[in-house]
């Protein structure tokens, strides 16, 4: 279950990662099955800065 943001998830099967940027409650599954809790990611999504948009010319 996903409990808060920075949350570092990886499935068995398949070996796709996801961090957690958002809660929204409920398990992550991937291939049919809840993925593995590994760690808590140093740098939260709101630390997460988007990349400036370019002037236009």
């Amino acid at each position: 279950m996903v409990k808060k943001k920075g949350e570092h998830y990886k499935c068995d099967i398949c070996n796709n990662e996801v961090v957690v940027t958002l809660v929204g409650g409920g398990p992550l599954c991937c291939c049919g099955q809840p993925m593995v809790l590994l760690d808590t990611w140093a740098v939260t999504a709101d630390e997460i800065k988007k990349p400036k948009k370019s002037p236009k010319k």
